[in-house]
């Protein structure tokens, strides 16, 4: 019964956010790619080389007003990320679906009709599957993922009008390492395209 009563004491004072907030849409096409001082090593020493490496996220957000044009910027999102490298004709590329949750600060700007903004903060990358990988060779494997949990510090800028249509620039890059066996991260980089009813 407790704890019915705390439920519903947080709905109660939360409806008065949530009214005050916009949702919205949000599409990305994503390019990733790998970093840090293992991955430099490895492609010197092997002549593998980041390759395009194309992706997409697709979630919902939405936009809490704080105070002084300040908001908080919660989003979950499915995206599917490609990780391809290679030297000459020999290439691997890896698969990573997942499930992400972000929770950022958003800081708007009006000007013109427009509001223009900056947003940054955690995003913990959840994978949902096993990592499959693919080479030149033609074969094609799965593997569980080293890790099925990620956090990614994300920076953000972008212009919203008044119709409510976004459009913004990402970048996203891994505080915990690839594996636990190498210093290996992933960076990130999206162009974003939303709308905030």
């Amino acid at each position: 019964m407790h704890k019915v009563r705390l439920l519903f004491i947080f709905v109660l004072f939360s409806l008065p956010v949530v009214a005050d907030s916009g949702a919205g849409i949000t599409l990305m096409l994503l390019e990733s790619s790998f970093r840090g001082p293992d991955w430099h090593s490895f492609s010197e020493s092997s002549g593998m080389q980041n390759r395009l490496s194309p992706g997409i996220r697709a979630g919902a957000f939405l936009d809490i007003p704080l105070r002084r044009r300040f908001l908080l910027h919660p989003e979950i999102a499915w995206s599917l990320r490609t990780l391809e490298y290679g030297n000459g004709d020999e290439w691997i590329r890896e698969y990573r679906q997942a499930l992400e949750l972000g929770a950022f600060i958003k800081r708007r700007l009006n000007a013109r009709g427009r509001s223009f903004y900056w947003m940054t903060g955690p995003e913990l990358i959840l994978l949902t599957d096993d990592a499959l990988q693919e080479g030149s060779s033609g074969q094609v494997s799965s593997y569980p993922p080293y890790s099925t949990v990620y956090l990614d510090l994300t920076a953000g800028i972008g212009v919203q009008t008044l119709s409510g249509l976004m459009f913004g620039f990402r970048y996203a890059f891994e505080v915990i390492p690839y594996s636990d066996l190498t210093l290996t991260f992933i960076d990130t980089i999206g162009i974003e395209l939303g709308y905030l009813f």
